[in-house]
């Protein structure tokens, strides 16, 4: 089994827009055409705010060169709204091309978004959670919060803007 020529694609996002989908479609073509990828592709990550509709695709290899990492970087070559993309590897990388960062917002917070960085793989949903969580907790200055498992951020940076002590 040559598993430089296997690579399944599956969005884990429980509400995938049209953008997103068109995406994955024009990977999947692109990957039924190529004979064969310069390393081994253990897992391909695709995210997509809300904000601009700006993606980025991340891969995880094996070892890798600068130079499989631009073979890599042609899959997403002009797909549409791919700003950016970045391969890291077990051993070598991380080879970045175009942005290595996306722009969101969640409740009137934009966050910058490093390709390395922990983001909601849902932003609709994201949205609706701070509101839970800002009329849940009911921030107000002086209260202390501590936000485990914060990845970016957003819901405790929303709460701090409303005036809590917020450890990330």
């Amino acid at each position: 089994l040559d598993f430089r020529r296997v690579l399944f694609l599956s969005t884990g996002c429980l509400l995938p827009d049209e953008g997103l989908h068109a995406v994955v479609v024009a990977l999947q073509a692109r990957l039924a055409t190529i004979g064969r990828l310069p390393v081994r592709v253990e897992s391909l990550e695709i995210r997509r705010t809300h904000t601009d509709a700006s993606t980025m695709v991340l891969y995880r290899t094996e070892a890798t060169s600068r130079v499989d990492a631009q073979q890599v970087f042609a899959l997403a070559k002009d797909i549409p709204m791919v700003v950016g993309q970045l391969v890291t590897g077990l051993r070598g990388g991380p080879w970045g091309h175009g942005q290595d960062a996306l722009l969101a917002q969640v409740g009137g917070l934009t966050c910058r978004v490093h390709a390395r960085s922990v983001m909601p793989a849902n932003w609709q949903m994201t949205e609706l959670l701070a509101d839970m969580v800002l009329r849940w907790v009911q921030p107000t200055p002086g209260l202390r919060v501590l936000n485990m498992w914060a990845g970016i951020g957003v819901l405790g940076l929303l709460v701090a803007r409303a005036g809590a002590l917020v450890t990330l």
